[in-house]
């Protein structure tokens, strides 16, 4: 993960709409150079903003809460990993599939 900066509160608030959360992102993403995809908020997480980097490379994400880091999470293809590392996260995929 990459680090890009955290969300402020709204002026005067202790707290951040989804409005001000998204252009906070989107904000820092212009200043860093990347060019973002479509949001789509999840109904099933309204508290984390997640969007998509237009080149697939990865999405930046955040919770949606003052001082909540702003993060690139990389996305990488199966391809580019080795069988030791695919090995790993097919077992730990398992291991929390039998733990719920």
């Amino acid at each position: 993960m990459i680090k890009l900066g955290t969300l402020q509160a709204n002026p005067g608030e202790n707290w951040i709409t989804h409005k001000t959360a998204r252009e906070q992102i989107r904000k820092i993403a212009k200043e860093n150079n990347l060019k973002l995809g479509t949001f789509a908020p999840k109904a099933d997480n309204r508290k984390t903003l997640s969007i998509p980097l237009a080149d697939g490379s990865g999405t930046i994400s955040a919770l949606r809460m003052p001082g909540a880091d702003i993060v690139i999470v990389q996305t990488v293809k199966a391809d580019e990993l080795s069988a030791e590392v695919l090995a790993k996260i097919v077992a730990d995929g398992n291991r929390k599939k039998t733990n719920e």
